[in-house]
């Protein structure tokens, strides 16, 4: 047999193999032994590996070593027995047996050291790591597993964010020296009323939206090209060698015409609409965050009109609106603690005899460095960002502390017109505070006109906006429709609001001297408001010549830099004083 022939050896197998081969054996937590001679024949074999070949064992003695190895399993490592041969250290050999399973073996060899009584054998140990291989197997599927979700999206299988941002990082890293300066550039794309589209048809058709838009854009710029999905309904295009904006351009213009689509609903078809945006950086600047968020800014830049099939592109003067925007906002927190915000009053007089009749309300800004901020530069922001409620309380308690003082100094007549929104008039809590603070001064209602906007008509019957205007006309506030004239208020809106007056909007007023039309206008406008009932007020009148016509054509009221600007509390109170004792005096009122 095979081992009882290395067994015969004089001083048994310690002996036999030398201290050399003995320290390797001693190194190894071997599950096989194998013993071959100066010609890679096999001498002797440890019983755990006879047990593994099992019926072989008997015809192994004299193989060469790919042939013993080949026992175990398909080897597919020619070289491995040379390299056994010359003694080689740890390697890992993967057989792949007749039931198609992988074994692995640390494998090693080293030749002893041989002398006349010994002769020189090579000394191979195997040691089975299939149970760690496959742990690592495991591990690293795992691993890939955890990269996929990292780095694609589950639904369309495209890139996620994450890729898009490591692409354009090795992009903007990637230019070599020398090397002409080029840009990197970024294309988003956006379902526009996506969020409509799965409100209406669910979120089985958003599905085939994305997918749909995903294989449109692939199938346009071809399969070399980095598509990603970075949001819901945002899809990202990176080009890491741009030559000028020009040809982006040119490039967004054949891909726009490309993502517009129908799908069939329940509902019959819809059309999908797309809106893109453009950004480049010059490499070797930047980030790839500070790109994408370019490209983005353009998307929202709120100043241009978003419609469907438009190309969006970047420039430095988004940025610099963003963050002016930006720090406005955070000054307007500021203003409203540290007692910034205050009211202004433009006058309104009657036509027939000139007499004031109310002041509008307006809101300014004191800024402590830029001074008075007119409220075109900073009501939009407040209305976006959830501050306008705050600006408009402010706004309401100090005009009815000044209307309240007026009353004290004997000015009984005029009222106070305070803006209202739609946010405002669906906040149940608004009539509430509104009595409150008239309460609070010894006012009441019919001291105050309620302006409204001619789009808070188009609401609902049951909107609750209507609900409170209907409750502020019984409690008996002046309701009037501002800026009449410039919305699509219908006659049957005016008599189910039962306003008390409409205010004609300036530019119906600005021309009425000079244009046949807008005086056509002004005096058809004012005959329907005196037929319903209604007061008229004509905002923006200039001159005096104006006013005379605008009497002349039946206007009751007007307001306009011709009479006032708007002005703070103290000097309304010197202006209402010296006008009052004018209008008094017949002498200075000729004058």
């Amino acid at each position: 047999m095979l081992n009882e022939t290395v067994a015969s050896e004089p001083t048994g197998l310690i002996d036999f193999l030398g201290e050399a081969a003995i320290e390797t054996l001693a190194q190894e937590a071997v599950d096989a032994v194998l013993i071959f001679n100066e010609a890679g024949k096999l001498r002797w074999a440890s019983n755990s590996f006879l047990t593994r070949i099992g019926s072989a064992a008997p015809s192994v003695a004299g193989l060469e070593i790919d042939s013993v190895l080949a026992l175990l399993g398909r080897m597919d490592d020619p070289e491995l027995s040379g390299r056994l041969m010359k003694g080689a250290g740890r390697e890992t050999l993967t057989l792949i047996n007749e039931d198609l399973d992988a074994i692995a073996f640390r494998i090693a060899a080293a030749w002893s050291a041989g002398d006349r009584a010994r002769p020189r054998c090579l000394v191979v140990t195997m040691t089975d790591i299939s149970p760690l291989t496959e742990q690592l197997t495991r591990a690293e599927r795992a691993k890939n597993a955890i990269e996929q979700r990292l780095n694609f999206d589950v639904d369309t299988g495209l890139p996620n964010e994450r890729r898009t941002l490591e692409i354009i990082f090795a992009a903007l890293r990637g230019a070599e020296e020398g090397e002409d300066v080029r840009s990197v550039g970024v294309f988003l794309i956006e379902v526009m009323d996506f969020r409509e589209i799965v409100d209406l048809y669910g979120a089985d058709l958003g599905g085939e939206v994305l997918q749909e838009l995903a294989f449109s854009i692939s199938d346009t710029l071809g399969p070399d090209q980095f598509v990603a999905r970075t949001k819901e309904h945002e899809f990202a295009v990176v080009f890491p060698s741009v030559d000028s904006m020009t040809s982006l351009i040119s490039t967004a213009e054949t891909l726009i015409d490309q993502l517009c689509f129908e799908v069939s609903t329940e509902l019959g078809d819809y059309r999908v609409q797309t809106i893109m945006s453009i950004a480049e950086m010059p490499v070797g600047t930047g980030s790839p965050d500070q790109l994408l968020n370019n490209a983005r800014l353009a998307m929202g830049f709120r100043e241009l009109p978003r419609r469907a099939g438009q190309i969006r592109v970047y420039e430095p003067e988004m940025r610099s609106a963003l963050e002016a925007r930006s720090r406005t906002y955070n000054e307007l927190h500021n203003a409203l603690e540290n007692d910034e915000i205050e009211p202004f009053f433009q006058p309104q007089i009657r036509l027939e005899d000139r007499a004031v009749v109310g002041f509008e309300v307006l809101v300014r800004w004191r800024h402590p460095e830029q001074g008075l901020v007119p409220p075109g530069l900073f009501l939009e922001i407040a209305e976006e960002t959830g501050l306008l409620p705050a600006i408009d309380d402010v706004v309401l308690r100090k005009a009815l502390v000044h209307l309240a003082q007026w009353r004290e100094q004997g000015y009984t007549e005029p009222r106070i017109s305070l803006n209202c929104t739609g946010e405002s008039l669906r906040d149940p809590g608004y009539i509430d505070k509104l009595c409150f603070e008239l309460e609070k001064n010894n006012l009441a209602p019919k001291d105050v006109a309620i302006e409204i906007l001619e789009n808070v008509l188009f609401k609902d019957e049951q909107d609750e906006a209507r609900a409170t205007l209907d409750r502020l006309e019984e409690l008996g506030f002046f309701l009037e429709i501002d800026d009449f004239g410039t919305g699509q208020a219908s006659i049957s809106h005016l008599i189910n609001l039962n306003a008390d007056a409409v205010k004609l909007d300036r530019s119906l007023v600005r021309d009425i001297v000079n244009d046949r039309a807008s005086r056509f206008v002004v005096e058809a406008t004012v005959m329907l408001s005196r037929n319903l009932g209604l007061e008229t007020v004509a905002e923006g009148a200039e001159n005096e010549e104006q006013m005379q016509l605008l009497t002349e054509l039946g206007c009751g009221y007007a307001q306009g830099f011709g009479i006032a600007r708007p002005m703070p509390f103290d000097e309304t109170t010197r202006w209402l004083e010296d006008y009052t004792a004018k209008l008094s005096d017949p002498v200075r009122r000729s004058a």
